[in-house]
């Protein structure tokens, strides 16, 4: 029988932070989403992780319903990563493994060479911390004034479409239905123009053609990391970052699902969750 994962909101010194968290009395999975998605994304693997491990799954800053306190300014790896330890540390978990998913790596990364003692172990899925060759419109139009004001603007008549475009892409053959849309995208469809302010927080203040600034601390990590790839992932996760993860973290196993995109737990979640017991089972 499997817990439900619960909902409430956590507040820590960056941020009043939504969580959702399946409880349990053994080891601790933390779960960090990509950008424009939440951490509702994670709640079916949290209902079904093994007994006894608890399972953590915030909103990351810029996204869902976590609000920054403060002024609005940009948002980086850094802002990201102090906000999870502050969660972590607020929530009692003093290590864990850590699960993230496209941006979602970035700070499990950070975290992994800076404080080597709270991880134990991460999955990544389609890690962008090496940067996108060919940045879409969006994130083109998010780093300029002017198409920066038109995208809030525009934000009520377009998320809802450009979310059900993208979840299509990213579900590959799966049905797209309602239940999907709202756990995937019901945070952006709700709250519009928060989600392009957010995005544009997140993206609108760097080239998200460059690297993460700490890409060459990755050596110093020392906890297994598994790095999943789809082979239809040519933007964010093109092969060529297959060799350069290998090169900045040497004992990385990476893993390529052959017909599969951006979203491997979207696409194929069984699948996702076969990997998951498996890694959780290898990092204790």
């Amino acid at each position: 029988m499997h817990a439900a994962p619960e909902e409430r909101f956590v507040e820590v010194p960056s941020a009043r932070a939504r969580v959702f968290e399946r409880p349990g009395d053994r080891s601790a999975a933390l779960f960090l989403h990509g950008i424009t998605s939440s951490a509702r994304t994670w709640e079916p693997f949290l209902g079904q992780l093994p007994p006894g491990v608890r399972g953590v799954a915030p909103d990351t800053l810029g996204n869902g319903y976590t609000e920054l306190r403060g002024q609005r300014r940009p948002l980086t790896v850094a802002d990201q990563t102090e906000t999870v330890l502050e969660l972590a540390d607020e929530l009692g978990i003093e290590s864990f493994a850590g699960i993230g998913h496209s941006m979602g790596g970035s700070p499990l990364l950070r975290i992994a060479w800076q404080q080597p003692q709270r991880v134990r172990g991460l999955l990544l899925s389609a890690p962008t911390a090496l940067g996108r060759p060919r940045p879409p419109a969006a994130m083109r139009a998010a780093r300029h004034r002017l198409t920066r004001r038109l995208m809030v603007t525009l934000a009520p008549r377009v998320v809802e479409w450009q979310a059900r475009r993208a979840l299509r892409e990213y579900a590959g053959e799966r049905e797209v239905d309602d239940a999907m849309v709202q756990r995937e995208a019901g945070h952006a469809i709700d709250r519009p123009r928060e989600q392009a302010r957010g995005f544009i927080d997140l993206i609108g203040h760097g080239d998200p053609r460059e690297p993460v600034a700490d890409v060459d601390r990755y050596s110093r990590i020392t906890c297994p990391v598994w790095i999943l790839r789809g082979s239809e992932d040519r933007d964010w996760m093109p092969e060529s970052h297959e060799d350069r993860f290998r090169e900045l973290i040497p004992a990385a196993r990476i893993i390529r699902w052959d017909g599969i995109g951006h979203a491997p737990h979207i696409q194929v979640p069984d699948r996702f969750t076969e990997l998951l017991f498996e890694f959780l089972a290898a990092t204790g």
